[in-house]
């Protein structure tokens, strides 16, 4: 990455304190990592404020400074250069935009409530094998990650898939503008983050800002089976954006035919696509992982790859860390899937993991659905009320509200207050022979038992 000073000039549409001189070889949100020349870009939130490290960040060599603090801006300015911005987040996003409009890859976005993630990882697996393809890394998804994904964007990338996320209204129109796809991929609308919204209405409203600011969207990737699909197509698809579904439903696109359970884990399975049919295996667990491998298949089309192309890739591809992976230790087979949860993954969850063969019981070892607002204690009593419906043998229910599912589980329940205190006593409910499903959104930091649960 090389900026200079009117490239900075102009996607701030501000000049800074003083003249930057040379080429700046790339921008920094963070003092302890930043390199000499790059230039350093404030960020703050409710335990920080970057501002505090503008010293550090100068010591280190930055070549100058973003920020929005004046008092910081006087001690600063006469330096080195220092913009003085409104609002830092805002500025990175632009510097990021102005960056993307220098190249002109095959670029998609992809958003959802469950699976965008693996899902993206899929469409990265097999396209990297055919094409130079920048995606999205890690958790780098919102409004600081995006840009820093796409300062890597350079000549030689033909494809980008960047993975989108959000928990409040805007986020995604924002995060849209920045990126600029050519493509736009839905994976599903269902109830997450709605702490933050009153009604999955309104979470559908926001996933429908990826579509209201997208101007140069020329196709989009939908999925067939979502109730709120009609909407999406009737109110907000654009007239001229092609549509490609993806399901069970025996309308869509790409078409989820058959699926078999696999030992000891995974699917063989069926995608229809057109008049091809085309046969596969999926070594993940989790029925959900299926319809994310459709979406996967669907956006590989618009990429000119052919379907036995992206099945016979997907045939060895591993999933994230802590997502839908098996891991056998000292006897004990445990399902570590535990990177977030939601009442639709976690259902999904808990009637794949009834499918699995075991010689001994199986145990579900579910923490607390976070950002579920007042609709809390019912997801959480439902989820209980659906493991009386399968054979499941015992609950280790981690978390206030994971109790609700206690409470409604007719089997053997124990319970702890949070992952530390499960981990230290795990091994002791979990046998030799058992199979246990490990799940729980991600500040629940369910690793912890899965750490103990696999260590020697």
């Amino acid at each position: 990455m090389k900026l200079t000073h009117h490239d900075l000039v102009e996607a701030l549409g501000i000049e800074p304190s003083l003249a930057l001189s040379g080429e700046i070889p790339g921008v920094s949100t963070d003092s302890r990592t930043l390199q000499p020349g790059e230039i350093f870009v404030v960020l703050w939130g409710e335990n920080f404020d970057g501002h505090d490290y503008c010293e550090a960040a100068v010591e280190r060599g930055a070549s100058g400074l973003i920020i929005s603090n004046p008092f910081v801006e006087e001690k600063f300015s006469g330096r080195l250069p220092v913009f003085l911005v409104e609002d830092t987040l805002d500025a990175l996003g632009n510097i990021a935009a102005n960056w993307r409009e220098r190249f002109n890859p095959l670029m998609a976005t992809i958003t959802g409530s469950c699976g965008k993630t693996t899902t993206k990882d899929m469409i990265a697996h097999v396209a990297s094998r055919r094409f130079n393809t920048l995606y999205t890394q890690g958790n780098f998804n919102n409004r600081v990650g995006l840009p820093l994904t796409l300062f890597q964007l350079n000549k030689a990338h033909t494809h980008a898939m960047l993975e989108l996320g959000m928990n409040m209204p805007g986020e995604l129109a924002a995060l849209t503008r920045i990126a600029d796809p050519q493509g736009l991929v839905l994976t599903n609308i269902n109830v997450v983050h709605c702490g933050n919204f009153e009604a999955v209405e309104d979470i559908r409203d926001a996933k429908a800002e990826m579509f209201l600011n997208a101007p140069h969207a020329e196709w989009c990737v939908l999925n067939a089976d979502c109730p709120h699909t009609p909407w999406l197509l009737d109110q907000v698809v654009p007239e001229h954006m092609r549509v490609i579904t993806f399901g069970e439903n025996p309308h869509a696109d790409v078409r989820l035919e058959s699926a078999t359970p696999l030992a000891p884990l995974g699917y063989a399975f069926t995608l229809r696509a057109g008049d091809q049919t085309t046969q596969g295996s999926l070594p993940l667990f989790g029925r959900a992982n299926l319809l994310n491998a459709a979406c996967a298949a669907a956006v590989l089309l618009q990429w000119g790859v052919p379907l036995q192309e992206t099945l016979d890739a997907l045939a060895d591809f591993q999933p994230s860390k802590l997502r839908s992976t098996l891991i056998e230790a000292d006897g004990r087979r445990i399902i570590a899937d535990c990177y977030n949860s939601s009442p639709v993954a976690l259902a999904d969850a808990l009637r794949s993991f009834a499918e699995l063969e075991t010689s001994g019981r199986r145990i579900a070892v579910l923490g607390d659905m976070l950002e579920l607002g007042a609709e809390s204690e019912r997801f959480h009593r439902e989820a209980g009320r659906l493991l009386n419906e399968l054979p499941i043998d015992a609950l280790i229910a981690v978390g206030p509200h994971a109790h609700w599912i206690g409470e409604e589980f007719t089997g053997g329940t124990h319970y702890f207050d949070d992952s530390a205190s499960a981990a230290a006593e795990i091994k002791g409910f979990v046998s030799r022979g058992d199979l246990a499903l490990i799940k729980g959104s991600r500040g629940m930091a369910l690793e912890r038992i899965v750490e103990a649960l696999s260590a020697d």
